[in-house]
């Protein structure tokens, strides 16, 4: 239970005050995120940025549905049911991320070969369950854990120091 209340100007005094130290907290964060990501795509960062952008599509349908268990393990099945949902085509995705469409039909065929993704007769992708989706969710559910931890190290400065 909270006992103090904190104006908003306490904050933001604090935060101007260590303002370095948190943010180095945060970009230590946020490039690991990144690096943990890039690595599950073999280092392709254009590969990365295909997969996100059909994940995020999906989510988006999720996010416009009824269901709202969004931080559940389960929450990884909602999203690869394909459905009722529109998928993405090559094109989209190409204007999406910035990608030469020849790049990104390259990379989606690979995608298809390891049966990461799915293509409907319309030539829309969709994200399944294979292997680097289930990779990708174990490290969802750590980035629980891990911005837990950095929002508590953040606030122990605000509060402590």
């Amino acid at each position: 239970k909270v006992k103090k209340y904190y104006e908003k100007n306490f904050f933001i005094k604090r935060i101007n005050d260590r303002f370095t130290q948190i943010l180095g907290i945060f970009l230590e964060y946020q490039i690991d995120y990144v690096l943990t990501r890039k690595a599950l795509t073999n280092n392709d960062i254009e590969m990365w940025f295909i997969v996100g952008s059909l994940l995020y599509n999906q989510i988006m349908f999720l996010k416009k549905s009824e269901k709202k268990s969004h931080y559940q393990k389960e929450w990884i099945d909602e999203v690869l049911k394909v459905g009722n949902k529109k998928g993405m085509n090559a094109m989209s995705i190409s204007d999406l991320t910035g990608i030469p469409r020849p790049t990104v039909i390259r990379k989606l065929k690979i995608l298809l070969k390891q049966k990461d993704i799915y293509k409907d007769n319309n030539n829309l992708y969709y994200i399944t369950k294979g292997k680097l989706i289930s990779e990708l969710n174990k490290l969802r559910l750590n980035n629980i854990r891990e911005l837990s931890s950095i929002i508590s190290r953040i606030n122990n400065i605000i509060f402590f120091s």
